[in-house]
């Protein structure tokens, strides 16, 4: 366990779009999988924001993001073009490729992606 490792955890149930008022500039890294597609896509600008907001300089964004063009939602769908556009601004792509073990149903519609805060 990690208790039995000497690693303390804490885990909290938080609104992800107020977490910057608890947490700005506080991580090196944020985990994405299936967040981002949950969302309303009216709030992934804000959601970009929010993780810019939470790293700390130089932190990075590792997500899968689910990538799919069909219709409703959730999951909503979005492109890797859509991806790229939403964190260009923010973010330097280190990774951005299709992911090669994604579960059956979803084969060729994952993305790996490591992204990291620009200074």
């Amino acid at each position: 366990t990690a208790k039995a490792r000497g690693i303390s955890a804490q885990f909290l149930q938080r609104d992800i779009f107020t977490l910057d008022r608890e947490f700005a500039d506080s991580f090196d890294y944020v985990l994405e999988h299936t967040c981002f597609c949950a969302i309303d896509p009216s709030l992934r600008s804000q959601y970009v924001k929010t993780v810019k907001s939470i790293l700390k300089p130089g932190g990075k964004l590792v997500a899968l993001f689910y990538l799919h063009q069909r219709p409703d939602g959730p999951p909503f769908g979005s492109t890797e073009q859509e991806i790229r556009e939403y964190f260009g601004a923010d973010f330097e792509p280190i990774v951005f490729q299709l992911a090669k073990d994604s579960i059956d149903r979803r084969q060729g519609e994952e993305y790996l992606a490591i992204f990291q805060l620009k200074s």
